[in-house]
């Protein structure tokens, strides 16, 4: 590309699917003129008008090679131009965002107008020779990287669901600088945004199924933006062997068609776990088709786990003892054992309750002036007498995963579609370590928590033990 340094170089997109007619020799001479190949759908980008846009959809799209091709331009030609780039976990933005940007100055022959390094210990700040603008990589799990954001004009953030709420609204309003037009740029993969997940609330409310429906957030925070949503898959791609990248997608489903409609064609909330431990759980089988409503005629089951943020209690009915029902989970921050009670008693008043759930709940907790125990407080609180109570040690896990997954099995479970979605979510998510224990590695990341999932463990060994060796006896 011919240019002086002192002058800003533009980059001129071209559709793909007329850029793969061409021979070597014409892209070689289109690259000279600051052409640029652009899947046809990812065109809309380089119209610069809106303020937010998302890029979404199954794997192989291209979305970050567009996005990046496209903020090279930005950074080239705008005079004030400071883009902080990065994902949730500081430690993969080398391997992801820094190294997609790098390829493309390569791929696009800019090598001269941006300086860089590659080594491992680099900052990977990128920065342009024309006019110092720089491109700055940050991660919401590093809060003096957060705190550091200062006058950005862009902020791009990659694998865009792995965000919390919280990470988005303290990014969003670092978008104040008047020294250029600011922008935010999003792309992830759909397969793995649950319905109840923040990114459908805030960007595609007509999708959401969480229980929190007010929309006044989404209306403070969106009002007046002009956003744009881009939705592609890997065979809007030009630019791979589209049949040869199916068989890929469809290798790592596993044969699986749920998850390849998930990773290949960007289904919304398709769970990928390759280690699950409740690998008996069907979404089919087990979410029941409408809402499961408590019958006070039946004992109501309420099983506990008692760590301290949040607090998890799952409420169960075992109609005559012929079917499992987990009716709805209470899944709340900040509220301890007693306000977990007071939900209980607001909700289902008058019932006769059980009460099961971790055996350390029956230990003196600190949490408490007096050395009484959980079990004591929700004796108190709930009216109870002792035989209401029923827990036994926690089994090995291996000896309880067993059980479970049987019970999964062979034995009729419902669960409720929205109260007890928090179930839905562990038992899709929670994994498996090599050794048998369940992965709990991080308690800051929901998938690691297996707080209800812990629940309904508790319940199936106190009162269904007996299970398996009726399985045997019936062979």
């Amino acid at each position: 590309m011919i240019n002086c340094l002192n002058q800003p170089v533009k980059l001129r997109p071209v559709k793909a699917s007329e850029w793969v007619r061409f021979n070597q020799s014409h892209i070689e001479l289109l690259q000279q003129g600051g052409a640029v190949a652009v899947n046809d759908k990812l065109l809309p980008l380089w119209d610069l008008d809106y303020f937010m846009s998302l890029l979404y959809g199954g794997r192989g799209g291209g979305k970050s090679e567009a996005l990046c091709d496209l903020l090279l331009h930005q950074c080239m030609q705008e005079k004030y131009f400071k883009c902080y780039y990065g994902r949730k976990v500081f430690d993969t933005v080398r391997g992801s965002c820094f190294a997609t940007l790098v390829a493309c100055i390569k791929k696009n022959k800019l090598e001269e107008y941006f300086n860089y390094s590659e080594s491992d210990s680099s900052s990977m700040i990128i920065t342009c020779k024309l006019n110092g603008n720089k491109f700055i990589p940050f991660g919401s799990d590093k809060p003096d990287k957060l705190k550091s954001i200062k006058d950005p004009t862009i902020i791009w953030c990659e694998e865009f669901d792995q965000f919390a709420f919280l990470d988005f609204k303290n990014l969003y309003p670092t978008l104040r600088t008047i020294r250029a037009t600011c922008r935010f740029y999003a792309s992830f993969n759909t397969h793995d945004v649950q319905p109840d997940h923040w990114i459908l609330k805030i960007f595609f409310p007509d999708l959401y199924e969480g229980d929190d429906k007010d929309d006044t957030i989404n209306a403070g925070l969106l009002k007046g933006k002009k956003i744009l949503k881009i939705f592609i898959n890997y065979f809007d791609n030009y630019f791979i062997d589209q049949q040869d990248y199916r068989n890929v997608l469809m290798l790592a489903a596993a044969g699986n068609l749920s998850i390849f409609e998930g990773i290949a064609n960007g289904e919304w909330g398709i769970n990928i776990n390759d280690m699950p431990w409740l690998f008996a759980w069907a979404r089919d089988k087990h979410v029941a088709k409408q809402e499961i409503i408590a019958n006070k005629s039946e004992i109501l089951y309420l099983s506990f786990d008692f760590n301290r943020n949040p607090h998890a209690c799952t409420i169960m009915q075992w109609p005559k003892q012929v079917k499992l029902q987990i009716i709805e989970v209470i899944k709340k921050a900040n509220v301890g054992t007693e306000g977990i009670c007071e939900i209980i008693l607001a909700k289902y008043p008058g019932f006769l309750y059980i009460i099961t759930g971790d055996y350390s709940g029956n230990t003196p907790s600190s949490i408490y002036k007096e050395q009484v125990t959980n079990y004591t407080v929700i004796k108190k609180m709930l009216k109870l007498s002792d035989g209401q109570i029923k827990i036994s040690p926690n089994p090995p896990l291996a000896t309880n995963q067993t059980l479970v997954n049987s019970v999964f099995y062979s034995y009729p479970v419902e669960v409720c579609p929205v109260k007890a979605r928090p179930f839905i979510f562990d038992a899709e998510n929670v994994k498996k370590l090599a050794e048998g224990k369940i992965d709990k590695t991080n308690r800051d990341d929901p998938k690691k928590q297996a707080d209800v999932l812990d629940t309904v463990r508790y319940w199936i060994n106190q009162f269904m033990g007996w299970f398996i060796k009726s399985l045997n006896n019936k062979k």
